[in-house]
């Protein structure tokens, strides 16, 4: 290489990634090394905040991330967001590092900007072995992010049976409630996700539970078109007629959106077709 290009070593390109970005992103641990020997910046960052070992742990590249540390980047680093590389590694489910960023002493309920742990993102993604490792090494299991969120909300939200069944023998609050007084109950039954519905009712779950706006879960199910999970809340005994803050009932929500089948279970089950709302 010719001494006039050692000075282009750390060129970005429109995201501000250099040469290094890349090769710890793909993995490519020689080039890596080898950039490193010609004076690469270690710890030169992207416009969100982002070092070339954030990228090695997002994308599960161990050996990139065994040499990095042996090189003393600090395992602490955080990007723009506040995430850490426990957030990265977690998020996309890379055991191995997450293993190895712990054993270096990596925070292991670090929050970001957002207040989420690597728990939260591992939860949200449905990564099952990674929750179990970070449960096993002593993450918080009741642990909330800035908008009052469990770990057990997060994955409910996104339908990770699994998950779910492991948060709740590792004693996560079932009822648990956000900033808005919303139960894992009520952010499952607006994705729809039943089996995780049938689970949660199975362990006990108050299924009158009302949020902020005086929402049931049932309100979500009816309002987002699943029938089979508002057949299921009916069949547990969710009260058909509950009302909302400004007076709709599951019915209105239904017929709001369309919701013919749900409409006529509704129905079937007694909802009041003469029931007025404030709007």
């Amino acid at each position: 290489m010719p001494s006039s290009s050692y000075q282009k070593i750390d060129t970005v390109d429109k995201d501000y990634r250099t040469p290094l970005h890349h090769a710890c992103a793909e993995g490519h641990l020689e080039i890596v090394k080898v950039l490193l020997e010609k004076g690469a910046n270690i710890g030169a960052r992207t416009k969100d905040g982002v070092t070339p070992l954030h990228l090695a742990c997002l994308n599960g590249h161990l050996e990139v991330v065994k040499f990095l540390l042996e090189k003393g980047v600090n395992i602490r680093v955080v990007d723009k967001d506040g995430s850490t590389l426990l957030h990265d590694a977690c998020s996309n489910g890379h055991l191995e590092v997450v293993k190895l960023l712990l054993k270096n002493k990596a925070k292991i309920d670090a929050v970001n900007n957002y207040d989420s742990t690597p728990l939260h993102v591992a939860c949200f993604n449905g990564h099952l072995e990674v929750v179990k490792f970070l449960l096993e090494k002593g993450a918080n299991v009741h642990v909330v992010d800035n908008d009052g969120r469990t770990p057990l909300h997060d994955t409910c939200s996104k339908g990770h049976l699994e998950v779910v069944k492991l948060l709740l023998q590792k004693g996560a609050k079932i009822d648990a409630v956000d900033e808005y007084r919303h139960t894992p109950l009520h952010f499952v039954c607006i994705t729809g996700h039943l089996e995780v519905v049938k689970l949660l009712l199975e362990k006990g779950t108050n299924i009158h539970a009302v949020n902020g706006y005086h929402r049931t879960p049932l309100h979500y199910a009816c309002q987002n078109g699943h029938f089979e999970v508002a057949e299921l809340l009916l069949k547990k005994r969710a009260e058909v007629n509950a009302k909302t803050e400004d007076g709709s009932t599951p019915l209105h929500f239904a017929c709001q959106r369309g919701h013919l089948e749900i409409s006529k279970l509704l129905l079937k089950n007694r909802a009041n077709m003469r029931a007025k709302n404030l709007l």
